[in-house]
């Protein structure tokens, strides 16, 4: 007997698995760039995701982390402020705590577009960005940022956002290449308003489907691929 009713199916409905073309999909290629992400979360949940991934992974320093982190907070303040100019962050002042709270937004001017109260509630979801940008070195410029020492010692940055733009990402191959694949599936035969969860289990479900048809053990193929990437990770070799 068959029980399957395509309208109860989690991956039916929407118009998802009908091959379209890039430019078709919402957004369009512009919503596969977080640096031309219009919705503020996005950006936050795309910077959270990769700085997590190189968390987990020996083969990205820190000094990647800051970058990735800075191109985050850059992009998400932008799309709250797009006359952004220079963006000032702060050590917190609470014991134990280093994160580099956003403290205040210039424009172009020097006039000041917002100041930390008003960015209070950014600063919560950029959480894990500013914590990664807890170890920067005091007199020192990296990709568009000028980190200072205050005069209590506190560690300070400003961002120029032009700057930290044309810097851009660092490359991280290796997580680079799967994102291009799964943001080409969601495009082309899924949803760009679904999740990167949901995007990955929609591919992966098709890549049963292929594997079963030709006889391919796919539980043994992740098995490799998991002491595979488990050891890249380790010997710092992703790539």
């Amino acid at each position: 007997m068959n029980t399957f009713t395509e309208s109860a199916h989690p991956r039916a409905g929407d118009g998802k698995f009908e091959a379209k073309a890039v430019d078709e999909a919402p957004g369009g290629t512009e919503a596969l760039d977080v640096s031309l992400a219009r919705d503020e979360q996005a950006a936050v949940d795309t910077g959270r995701a990769r700085l997590s991934a190189m968390a987990a992974s020996a083969s990205d320093g820190r000094a990647d982390e800051r970058q990735v982190a800075v191109h985050t907070i850059t992009t998400a303040t932008l799309i709250r402020y797009p006359d952004a100019a220079r963006i000032e962050t702060g050590e917190c002042d609470q014991l134990g705590c280093y994160r580099q709270h956003i403290q205040a937004v210039h424009g172009a001017d020097g006039a000041m577009l917002s100041d930390a109260d008003e960015l209070m509630d950014l600063s919560d979801e950029l959480v894990v960005a500013e914590a990664a940008l807890g170890d920067g070195i005091p007199g020192t410029v990296e990709q568009g940022v000028v980190w200072r020492q205050d005069r209590d010692g506190s560690l300070t940055a400003s961002f120029d956002v032009a700057a930290v733009r044309q810097a851009g990402l660092p490359a991280h191959p290796a997580v680079d290449r799967a994102a291009a694949t799964i943001d080409g599936y969601r495009a082309r035969f899924d949803d760009l308003d679904v999740g990167e969860d949901t995007a990955a289990r929609d591919m992966l479900t098709d890549l049963h489907h292929w594997a079963r048809a030709r006889g391919i053990d796919l539980e043994a193929a992740f098995r490799a691929a998991g002491q595979v990437a488990d050891e890249e990770t380790t010997t710092g070799t992703a790539g």
